[in-house]
């Protein structure tokens, strides 16, 4: 389903991608609505990865896998979720900001917490201090972190305080 990968991807974070995007498929379509894949260029630029329809309703949603806090943890985990400040590229905004998905639905173990993206931003600017810099990636709660070698911009939003701005909650299949 992933189209295209980081070259600094060595633990799988595509993988994850595609195996969250697959269940939030099957989701969609048994709640009802049509899915359809977003185009490359859309999917890499706008930062949407699906299109849902039903009725007179249509969606862009990025899909976002649970992660794991650090890169060296062992598991993804679901009480927190990465929200991107600005992007890899140096010219790349990022998925909050300049993204140009509708919905953000951010995996938990159970369900995909389905989130407008503008409240998203509303949110993360009411939490997060964004003059605290985070020396490292489990201290970055509501506070900026950018990645070793990196120019991307990150922070960690807690996922009840997503579920208090939920769109829906879709249980996963």
């Amino acid at each position: 389903m992933n189209r295209w990968r980081s070259t600094r991807d060595f633990r799988g974070a595509a993988e994850m991608g595609e195996r969250a995007e697959a269940v939030f498929v099957r989701t969609a379509e048994a709640g009802g609505w049509q899915v359809v894949q977003a185009p490359e260029e859309a999917n890499r630029d706008e930062h949407w990865d699906w299109r849902v329809a039903r009725g007179r309703f249509a969606y862009r949603v990025d899909v976002k896998a649970m992660k794991k806090i650090c890169a060296t943890d062992a598991n993804a985990q679901d009480t927190w979720h990465w929200v991107e400040l600005h992007g890899k590229r140096t010219d790349d905004p990022g998925w909050l900001y300049g993204g140009k998905a509708d919905l953000i639905a951010f995996e938990t173990r159970n369900s995909f917490v389905l989130v407008q993206r503008q409240r998203l931003v509303e949110l993360v600017e009411q939490l997060t201090d964004f003059g605290a810099a985070a020396a490292s990636c489990d201290g970055a709660q509501y506070k900026v972190y950018t990645r070793p070698g990196q120019v991307d911009q990150l922070t960690l939003v807690e996922t009840e305080k997503l579920r208090c701005i939920c769109w829906g909650e879709w249980l996963k299949l």
